[in-house]
């Protein structure tokens, strides 16, 4: 599908119903119809299946004055007291298309593929065991994110782990070291593509 969303040679200024295609609207960058805890009275509300102290960075959320999605990219979520912190710490973004939670990722300063990352140079674990009103179809969702840099091998690495309902995916099957360089990148030739 087509996903389209014009600024005509602007900012995107109008609301999205009016700049997006159907396909980009469901980034729900307004917040419209996203699923939120029942009998809460917060502004921003309390949104359902995402940790405790994450909120959508939606158009017009107090918590953050601007909107934080873009219509190429989607809604982000975060929490807002994670941005105040210093910028080395990793910090958790969830992702949101078609009102449900369809990515979890870290975000990490470049320092870390130093060592330099903090509190500690080598280790970073962010545990987010309770979630806002979860639902039991979302009980599959992280618990926890670690940030490891490993000395011997000059290495960083992510981990999100869970209780995953289903590992027999093929990008559970082979694990692929991009790191590496093929015979075709050692002649200065573009390689193939990698697999998922």
């Amino acid at each position: 599908n087509s996903m389209t969303c014009v600024s005509r040679g602007g900012f995107f200024c109008k609301p999205q119903t009016e700049q997006c295609s159907e396909s980009g609207r469901k980034f729900n960058l307004d917040g419209v119809g996203l699923p939120i805890c029942e009998g809460t009275q917060t502004i921003p509300p309390t949104y359902q299946n995402v940790p405790k102290g994450i909120t959508w960075t939606t158009d017009g959320n107090p918590a953050f004055g601007i909107s934080i999605g873009t219509p190429g990219m989607g809604l982000h979520g975060v929490n807002p007291a994670d941005l105040a912190n210093d910028r080395r710490i990793p910090v958790n973004l969830l992702l949101n298309y078609d009102k449900e939670v369809i990515g979890n990722h870290i975000l990490i300063w470049s320092g870390w593929a130093k060592g330099l990352g903090i509190p500690d140079a080598n280790k970073y674990v962010k545990e987010s065991p309770e979630y806002s009103c979860q639902t039991a179809d979302k009980s599959y969702i992280a618990t926890k994110s670690i940030v490891e840099f490993d000395h011997a091998s000059k290495r960083t690495t992510i981990s999100i782990a869970g209780p995953l309902k289903d590992c027999s995916g093929v990008s559970y099957r082979e694990v692929l070291d991009y790191t590496k360089k093929g015979k075709q990148a050692k002649k200065g030739k573009k390689g193939k593509k990698g697999k998922y």
